[in-house]
């Protein structure tokens, strides 16, 4: 009998600690919440040098394993409040080799696009759909050519556009395969028409001397010389008034782009690279086997590199001058489907078919990612341009145009 007496003893001081251990935890966890709720509602009472301050007494009065969580419900607050600016600086608060779980990571990583990514539907642009299919960009002008032949010029600081072809549905193939200048004109490369706008008059003309009426891909000019590439109908070039074709590359040609000292970089689709010297007339093809076969649909000349994309091989990096070649895979890209690339500011980007832009940092060897879990509206990105301000703009399938700030690059 006293032996049970003494065990109902133990277990009633047992309860009675467990009880004010529980009390205990819930007015911390009370005095923490409100601590937290009372400084995000003080951060909508900031501005300017009082930003600063804020900071400093949120470094201050959070605990080190709250500060992402904390920061990241701050930053949503001032970007509720349009105060952008402030939301970034904010977010440069935030060590992102620091962020504790996977929620905080995906969080950092939406408000990371929410703050530095812009974006334009087909509609927004007067397009009939948002399936971008070439980009050039031209001082403040962006010139956006979709899968269904529309034609859009978007002056970004005025927020408007000039359509020149909406792009409607049509049994006729209208494509735009490329858009360039070239001193005072713009080109655009559709299908099965040429057509050239003079930006000095404002007038359009249709370019009806073309030794092919179809499968028209890219267009470059060079010392008075037009390249024409198609898919199918070879590699023409035009001196004076008469056409000729170059029959070394083979028929079907998909990107043409400048090299060094003359030199054209053509880009085929079923017999890899070559880089062609008009002056000499001479091909130089790179030393793998497998850049001599690839279906290579995009190119950059980068110093003695050659960067480039694939379809389903992958991104590379050929040293023209070494003659090492660097592959870039699944790993790295996310996707083998690469159809566009681009270069700023010590960064490769390659634009993949459902990858997103993988961004590859040249000094550090370290790979970065937009795509999706930045809010893009689609991870097909098929064309890339980077505007004056080191702004890069996105055509994708489906999500119409995208506009990555420059500032983002101090969070890859």
């Amino acid at each position: 009998m006293s032996r049970l007496i003494h065990t109902s003893r133990i277990l009633c001081i047992l309860f009675v600690a467990f009880s004010l251990l529980s009390l205990f935890s819930c007015s911390t966890s009370e005095k923490s919440d409100s601590k937290i709720e009372d400084s995000v509602d003080e951060i909508n009472n900031t501005d300017g040098e009082e930003l600063a301050a804020y900071r400093r007494s949120v470094h201050a009065t959070v605990e080190a394993p709250m500060l992402s969580g904390y920061l990241l419900a701050g930053i949503n607050d001032l970007w509720k409040a349009n105060r952008k600016e402030d939301a970034r600086r904010l977010f440069g608060e935030i060590d992102r080799e620091k962020l504790l779980s996977g929620w905080e990571t995906s969080r950092w990583t939406y408000m990371r696009g929410l703050l530095f990514i812009e974006k334009w539907s087909g509609s927004e642009l007067g397009l009939a759909e948002g399936n971008i299919s070439a980009l050039l960009t031209d001082f403040d002008d962006v010139w956006i050519g979709t899968w269904t032949g529309g034609i859009t010029r978007l002056s970004e600081p005025l927020r408007s556009y000039i359509s020149r072809d909406a792009g409607l549905p049509s049994l006729e193939i209208r494509t735009v395969s490329r858009i360039r200048r070239h001193k005072t004109s713009i080109w655009v490369v559709r299908y099965g028409v040429l057509e050239r706008y003079d930006i000095r008059s404002g007038n359009w003309e249709l370019v009806d001397d073309l030794p092919v009426n179809e499968r028209l891909q890219d267009l470059f000019i060079l010392e008075n010389k037009i390249y024409l590439g198609t898919l199918g109908k070879g590699l023409w070039v035009k001196e004076g008034s008469e056409w000729s074709m170059i029959s070394n590359p083979g028929k079907f040609i998909t990107r043409i782009e400048s090299g060094d000292e003359g030199e054209l970089i053509v880009a085929t689709m079923d017999r890899g690279l070559f880089l062609y010297s008009p002056k000499t007339n001479t091909w130089i093809r790179p030393p793998s086997d497998i850049l001599k076969e690839a279906n290579v649909t995009s190119v950059l000349r980068s110093e003695d590199r050659i960067v480039g994309g694939t379809y389903g091989e992958g991104g590379f990096i050929w040293d023209t001058k070494s003659s090492e070649l660097l592959w870039f895979g699944l790993e790295e890209l996310g996707d083998l489907w690469v159809l566009s690339v681009a270069e700023l500011k010590g960064f490769l980007l390659f634009g993949t078919y459902g990858g997103g832009v993988n961004f590859f940092n040249e000094s550090d060897g370290t790979w970065d990612r937009v795509s999706i879990g930045e809010g893009l509206p689609s991870a097909d990105v098929t064309s890339l341009s980077i505007d004056a301000r080191e702004n890069i703009w996105v055509g994708t399938l489906g999500g119409g145009l995208i506009k990555i700030s420059s500032d983002i690059y101090g969070f890859m």
